[in-house]
């Protein structure tokens, strides 16, 4: 599981996401926001009352109708009928490689809304937005406005790194039409656009981004952390032992230079192939 700061350390590389909203990143997953782009699996007709919503047992001239398969947003807000599944497509952009995977859970205030619990998963290699099944298990019209945070996404570090591509197109648009879902030209043009399919062009959209700009700019002094009392302290502690050693072996080889005695060469291969190279390697890794 990646910690907010093994996330600081993969996003524009392994981990790219557009757009990127800093406030959404939390101490080990990311929230991820809902679109304009919704759809009920369900029918039925709804009132305003009260700037909210509720279920219209009949057709009115006021009543609003929403149809399954068409769209589920109105006025800024999507509509989720009450014991029916709305789809919701997330606004951001997500494009990860091989070594990264995910799971998609459900946010404790969405949950208390009584929308049930979300479960899915993100697979390496993935390219594209999310497709959220959204089931209201209410008797209520639930609304959830463009652009809330709905759902967090955990991000794990595979052991083994993927080299298939990925399977799944983005937010699943090849098996809409099984779903009855109606894509507009508007929707099937964004949906089905190129740039969100590509690792490449995900990446390189939140990098040019202001918000990516503005997140690696305050993040670019990490540095600074690793000097704490704790790792000076540590540091310390290992040149002690480094010197401690490297007395002893100068003790136990008095003829330096011998080729039947390379006690010192010996020990100096071993700190740098065994310790050091390690060591180095994690101090880089840190401000990649």
């Amino acid at each position: 599981m990646l910690s907010k700061k093994d996330f600081v350390k993969k996003i524009g590389k392994s981990i790219n996401i557009y757009p990127l909203v800093k406030g959404n990143i939390k101490e080990n997953s990311i929230n991820l926001t809902a679109s304009r782009f919704a759809w009920c699996l369900g029918d039925g007709y709804i009132i305003e009352k009260n700037n909210s919503y509720v279920i219209s047992a009949e057709k009115t001239p006021k009543s609003i109708h929403i149809k399954k398969g068409c769209s589920a947003f109105k006025d800024g807000k999507l509509i989720l009928l009450p014991h029916q599944t709305t789809v919701v497509v997330t606004n951001e952009v997500i494009g990860v490689d091989g070594t990264i995977g995910g799971t998609v859970h459900s946010k404790v205030g969405i949950a208390m809304k009584g929308i049930g619990h979300i479960g899915t998963m993100l697979g390496p290699n993935y390219h594209g937005r999310f497709l959220v099944p959204l089931h209201n298990v209410t008797d209520k019209v639930i609304t959830i406005k463009e652009g809330e945070s709905f759902i967090s996404v955990v991000f794990y570090i595979l052991k083994t790194k993927n080299m298939e591509s990925n399977p799944t197109v983005s937010s699943h648009v090849d098996k809409f039409s099984s779903f009855g879902i109606l894509l507009s030209e508007d929707e099937e043009k964004i949906l089905n656009s190129d740039d969100e399919k590509s690792f490449k062009s995900i990446q390189m959209k939140m990098k040019k981004s202001k918000e990516y700009q503005e997140f690696k700019e305050e993040n670019k002094w990490k540095i600074i952390s690793f000097f704490s009392l704790r790792n000076i302290l540590k540091l310390f502690f290992s040149l002690v032992v480094l010197v401690s050693m490297i007395i002893l072996v100068l003790f136990f080889d008095r003829t330096i230079g011998n080729e039947n005695h390379p006690w010192l060469l010996c020990f100096v291969t071993f700190l740098l192939t065994t310790v050091f190279a390690p060591l180095i390697y994690k101090f880089f890794d840190t401000f990649d």
